[in-house]
């Protein structure tokens, strides 16, 4: 019975909405506050049994985006971050499926994946506190490229899956090397002149922190017109 009415409630979307209004955001509120917090605390923990299980199933990957960002300029992540972010190459010698054995070593399991084309291009990784996404990167002859999924404030997709595709197109690095922090006793994998990488990225004021910061309107964003990527979520 109870069951029952609770199907019926979620069936009801002005009750749904109210119950979003005054709760949801609450929730996702404190979601994201012990997102920061255990990034801060636990972060670089994490970051070293991720560098340990992915080193010694021989994946190709290094930290990637504000996670790398925070990483060279402070030694630790940023302060307003939230999660951990890698690059990774999948092909015929580590695949998505390899990766996720992987993180299941260490107590991570898939959360949700984004593909456009029928191709996957990034996985997000969870514990009850922390996530960890996970980019496909490529490379051609002059530069490397990756795809970020986002959804636009007022446009009407046809499903809950549905989101728009940006492709990131970076400086093409020459090779992945170990960084080391000596004061946390800890090392990474970072890419070869990884200050062109975020600069790529961020523009050549990476150094300076800017919690303003709006991804949209940085040089390695480009959103692909007419595209829709598809979102899945364990």
């Amino acid at each position: 019975m109870i069951s029952a009415i609770k199907r019926k409630l979620k069936d009801n979307k002005l009750i749904v909405a109210v119950y979003m209004k005054l709760y949801g955001h609450k929730k996702e509120i404190k979601r994201i506050k012990v997102a920061k917090e255990t990034l801060q605390n636990e972060g670089l923990q994490y970051l070293s049994r991720i560098e340990e299980v992915l080193t010694k199933e021989n994946a190709k990957y290094f930290v990637n985006f504000g996670s790398l960002l925070g990483l060279l300029r402070s030694g630790n992540f940023i302060s307003w971050d939230t999660d951990i972010d890698f690059g990774i190459y999948i092909d015929k010698n580590f695949s998505w499926s390899d990766l996720e054995t992987a993180m299941n070593q260490i107590g991570m399991t898939l959360a949700r994946q984004f593909s456009h084309n029928g191709m996957v291009t990034e996985q997000t990784y969870k514990t009850s506190k922390l996530s960890v996404d996970f980019f496909v990167h490529v490379e051609d002859e002059q530069f490397s490229y990756e795809y970020g999924y986002f959804w636009k404030k007022d446009y009407r997709y046809h499903s809950l899956n549905d989101a728009h595709v940006c492709m990131f197109k970076m400086y093409k690095f020459p090779g992945i090397t170990k960084v080391r922090i000596k004061e946390k006793g800890i090392e990474f994998s970072a890419p070869v002149n990884a200050d062109k990488y975020l600069a790529s990225i961020y523009t050549e004021d990476w150094k300076k922190p800017n919690p303003n910061w709006v991804a949209e309107k940085g040089p390695a964003w480009n959103e692909l017109q007419n595209t829709i990527g598809h979102a899945e979520f364990f």
